[in-house]
């Protein structure tokens, strides 16, 4: 144990000791963002967005008019209508009518990152996992029967790697908006993780194919 804690006052020192001319990188704090797979995901959001707005709308000096969406995509398409059947489903009362003075707009924009990106894990994870080989290897020589070590190590593998999945090049950014007489009453926005084989559903496109998402591990 003396060596051990000598070695990590070690490699504590050192890390202090070193300097930079210039302003170090270093990544935001760990955060999970959701990825995009399927039309079940989109009406995810739909419910989101309807349940939140459904908590202001005694505010609304009328029915909520939901605008069309602002460009012809499967997404956007299809998100419109789903959100519109979960604003109904909370009780937000919902005109066809133009002229409301309460109006539901949408935003979205797909943005396509070119340059290498890095994916690290949590700090502390190699530390932790270091650790965690050297209780294992103790209780190996300690218990009566060893082969009992791996049941907590695959409990916290089920846990930590069955949400996991690998982040992708484009993500998607979706604002929903309710003004009320040009004042804004509602404002909320989602970002997520699309698989790049689908961006075709998420952009501008007059000849949108049919939906064919993909699903990757």
């Amino acid at each position: 144990m003396k060596r051990l804690l000598t070695s990590l006052l070690a490699t504590a020192t050192l890390a202090g000791c070193m300097q930079s001319q210039i302003p170090v990188a270093r990544s935001f704090d760990y955060s999970e963002q959701e990825r995009m797979q399927a039309i079940q995901h989109w009406d995810v959001l739909a419910e989101r967005q309807a349940l939140a707005i459904s908590a202001l709308s005694s505010r609304f000096t009328g029915p909520l008019y939901v605008a069309p969406a602002p460009i012809k995509s499967p997404f956007a398409e299809v998100f419109n209508q789903l959100l519109i059947s979960r604003l109904i489903e909370h009780g937000v009362p919902v005109t066809q009518s133009k002229s409301s003075s309460t109006i539901l707009t949408t935003h979205f924009q797909l943005v396509k990152h070119k340059a290498q990106r890095d994916s690290r894990a949590a700090a502390g994870s190699a530390t932790g996992l270091a650790l965690g080989g050297m209780a294992v290897a103790g209780a190996v020589n300690q218990w009566s029967e060893p082969m009992l070590v791996a049941v907590p190590l695959l409990i916290a593998g089920d846990l930590t790697g069955g949400r996991a999945v690998s982040p992708t090049a484009s993500e998607l950014a979706v604002t929903t908006r309710v003004t009320d007489f040009n004042n804004i009453l509602f404002s909320k926005s989602a970002t997520y993780y699309v698989n790049g084989a689908d961006a075709r559903h998420y952009e501008p496109d007059e000849a949108a194919e049919a939906l064919q998402l993909t699903t990757q591990p």
